[in-house]
């Protein structure tokens, strides 16, 4: 991961700063959801790194106890997750008509 992160310093500092944030769960049930929706809307193009990145945001997130969904998915975005071999990670957090797998 060094070659990217070296390649890539806005982008790691970023999910640093996102990482880093705090999220206070003080006052708030067990039984209530914490959710945090993410659009994919606008993304034209999504490569391999792309998809790593999204798949340590999403399990950071999870580790914080925040559900993540993906909405706006283009078709193409969809396809090329599948297609990169990601959709076993990322296809969880997407909103289907029927609601969320």
């Amino acid at each position: 991961m060094n070659g990217v992160t070296s390649q890539l310093p806005h982008l790691v500092e970023q999910l640093a700063t996102l990482s880093a944030c705090g999220i206070n769960m003080e006052g708030m049930g067990d039984s209530k959801a914490h959710l945090a929706e993410l659009t994919l809307a606008g993304i034209n193009e999504f490569d391999a790194s792309g998809c790593q990145l999204l798949v340590i945001f999403l399990k950071n997130l999870k580790q914080r106890g925040v559900m993540p969904r993906i909405m706006s998915i283009p078709d193409a975005i969809r396809e090329k997750i599948q297609f990169l071999g990601f959709a076993r990670e990322i296809g969880p957090y997407f909103e289907t008509k029927q609601g969320y797998v």
